[in-house]
């Protein structure tokens, strides 16, 4: 997973994230802040066969104070009645996926996570990385455009 932490969330990585989401009329880069002090963020956009959800980060000594939360739900606030999107959660993060219940994500395919962020992703892991059980949710707003 040390892969996906120096190729996803590296600082070069979320500003080339924060470059195509400013580009585009349909990604989002949201960023949460407490006390001026950036906490979180999250980044979403259509750029794939569907909308995803790509990246949900919460300081980790912020975690479990509603700012993941709070993301989550100003996106599903700015999407339109009907819009769906999907993410990719590992399995063993079982943490990750009661969250992501909890906000009206449901299960609709399990796979291999490594090969899931590498055509996806585009993350880079050494020969050999283990298959790693990975599952895509999906989100639907209710009600119509």
């Amino acid at each position: 997973m040390r892969s996906i932490v120096e190729q996803s969330y590296a600082p070069e990585a979320l500003r080339a994230c924060i470059r195509t989401c400013a580009e585009s009329d349909d990604a989002h880069f949201l960023v949460a802040r407490r006390d001026g002090e950036i906490v979180g963020f999250l980044q979403y956009g259509c750029e794939g066969p569907e909308p995803e959800l790509h990246r949900i980060y919460v300081d980790p000594s912020r975690k479990r104070q509603g700012i993941g939360s709070a993301l989550l739900l100003e996106l599903h606030e700015r999407l339109p009645g009907g819009a769906t999107y999907v993410l990719m959660a590992v399995v063993a993060n079982a943490d990750a996926l009661a969250f992501y219940e909890h906000h009206g994500l449901v299960e609709v395919e399990r796979l291999d996570g490594v090969e899931y962020m590498h055509t996806r992703m585009n993350v880079e892991f050494p020969p050999g990385t283990a298959y790693v059980p990975a599952l895509i949710m999906r989100y639907t707003k209710e009600g119509v455009s």
